[in-house]
Parts: C-alpha cells; sequence; structure tokens
C-alpha cells in the first residue's frame, strides 16, 4: 500500500498546519517552553477541530537556508516530539528549504509519520538562494534510516515562493519525474502562500501522476474546498484557519464545518474535459 495511504487512509484528509516561530538562532527566538505551550495549545486545538492529520513547519525561521543549523534542528526535534506525544492523528514535518536530513531524522526520533519535501526534482530559484532537487539522496537517505515503510514522503512540484531554473520545464514533466522518483504524494501550490493552485495544474496532477495522492499545498477556503477537492485527495490548510500566525479556533471550525457539509454531500466529483490537461 502507499505509505500515505496507510498514515491517512481516510477519504479526502484535511493537515492542519502549525507554523513555528523563530527557532535557536534567529531574532525574536523565544525560551522553548513558550514555544511549546503555544503549538501544544495549537495542536489540541487541531485535533478536537476535527483535522485528520498535523504538519509542523519552521516557517517563521528567517532568512530560511537550503539546510538547518544544529540548534534549530535539536529545538524543532523536541518540540515536534512534544506535538506526537499529546496527539493521537498522525503528525509530519516540514524542514524548509531543503532540511530533508532534519526532517527525517526527527521523524526516526518522535514516530512523525510524513516530511514534505520542498525542492524534490525541481531546481528552482527562491529569495534565500538557490534550491536544488534532492529526490534521490531523500529517498537513500530515508532507506538509511529504515523509514521507507513507515515515513510518506510528500513532494513538492513546482513549488510556491519560487521560480524555476528550467522555465521550459513544464508540469507534467516535474509530476512524471516526482512519481518515477518514488514520491508517496504530489504537493500542488498556488504562487504564494495563502494563493490557492489553479485547476487545471491539479488536473495535470491527477493526469500524469499515475495514481499517486495529489494534495493541495496552499489557498484553500471554506469557499473554494469543494472545487479543490474534485481534483485532489487531501488539502493542507494554514492560512485560512489561523490568525497572527496561530491557529485560530473559530476559523478552524468555520473550515471543518465546510468540509463536514461536502462530506455529507459525498465529495460529488466535477469531470474535466482531457484537454485541460
Amino acid at each position: 500500500m502507499n505509505i500515505f495511504k496507510e498514515v491517512l487512509p481516510m477519504r479526502k484528509p484535511i493537515i492542519g498546519m502549525i507554523h513555528l516561530p523563530p527557532l535557536a538562532g534567529y531574532p525574536e527566538h523565544q525560551p522553548i517552553s513558550v514555544t511549546r505551550r503555544r503549538i501544544l495549545r495549537e495542536a489540541k486545538d487541531l485535533e478536537d477541530g476535527g483535522v485528520h492529520a498535523i504538519m509542523i513547519e519552521n516557517n517563521y525561521s528567517t532568512p530560511h537556508r537550503e539546510f538547518v543549523r544544529k540548534a534549530e534542528a535539536l529545538e524543532m526535534k523536541r518540540l515536534v516530539d512534544a506535538v506526537v506525544r499529546s496527539v493521537h492523528i498522525p503528525v509530519g514535518v516540514d524542514v524548509l528549504w531543503s532540511g530533508y536530513q532534519t526532517a527525517l531524522n526527527i521523524c526516526r526520533d518522535t514516530g512523525a509519520r510524513f516530511v514534505r519535501v520542498a525542492s524534490y526534482v525541481d531546481d528552482v530559484a527562491t529569495n534565500y538562494g538557490i534550491m536544488v532537487g534532492r529526490a534521490d539522496e531523500v529517498m537513500t537517505y530515508r532507506k538509511q534510516l529504515g523509514l521507507e515503510q513507515h515515513v510518506a514522503v510528500l513532494a513538492d512540484v513546482q513549488v510556491k515562493h519560487s521560480e524555476m531554473l528550467d522555465k521550459t520545464k513544464p508540469l507534467r514533466q516535474s509530476v512524471g519525474e516526482a512519481v518515477k522518483k518514488g514520491a508517496d504524494a504530489l504537493i500542488i501550490t498556488g504562487t504564494w502562500t495563502g494563493v490557492a493552485p489553479i485547476m487545471k495544474d491539479l488536473h495535470i496532477a491527477r493526469h500524469f501522476g499515475r495514481g499517486l495522492p495529489v494534495v493541495v499545498g496552499s489557498g484553500s477556503t471554506p469557499d473554494n474546498m469543494g472545487e479543490l477537492f474534485t481534483s485532489a485527495d487531501a488539502i493542507i490548510v494554514g492560512s485560512a484557519i489561523m490568525t497572527n500566525r496561530v491557529v485560530d479556533r473559530s476559523k478552524l471550525h468555520m473550515y471543518m464545518e465546510q468540509y463536514q457539509s461536502l462530506r455529507v454531500r459525498n465529495f460529488r466529483r466535477i469531470r474535466y474535459n482531457k484537454e485541460d490537461v
């Protein structure tokens, strides 16, 4: 079985984000005890609110580096461990930009079940420098840790907050390469945080993804969730359920209320024409 489907076997799961504040070594860093209290509160709100999994990201440790420093990695591990121990739903890790080793190490040490890799098969230019696709390294390292049957790799293709170095490379090629390189799910984003992917991109991922789960990685809202789910298998949600960078229970309630309404209507699929891709 596909590991993603083993971790999240329900139909159309919602993955709720926790955006960590600046970690060790960054300005505005707070004592870990303060951060731990905050994110445990967010994790409880997410679980009680009905999401199916939680993803933890070092979003505000800026400027991001390709690989995080030791102090930041250690603090993130401790925080992820606290969340894993406090909830009964799967927890995932996203270490920006290309911290796949740190993310997989955290999974090994804490029991977290999935990682997000922003630069998987695409070489991209970001505000923090060039990020190189490292799919082969990711899969080799996961195998070295003995996690190939336990930790799912969610791979972004042509990810937000970046520009492709090869501007002639079509999305369908990136999708095909991610499939070939062993990704367990494909993440499709808009151009920026809070911007939804265009439906055509989701159609392409569905058409060329050879059955891999397609995950919306940005921009979902209660208003567009139904349309996005016509070509997506899961949604990662952050901005729509947050106020001032923190999970907002009222926004989460509205979001999940719409999700439950869609479940009642059985996620009716909208057909699309093959020429759309």
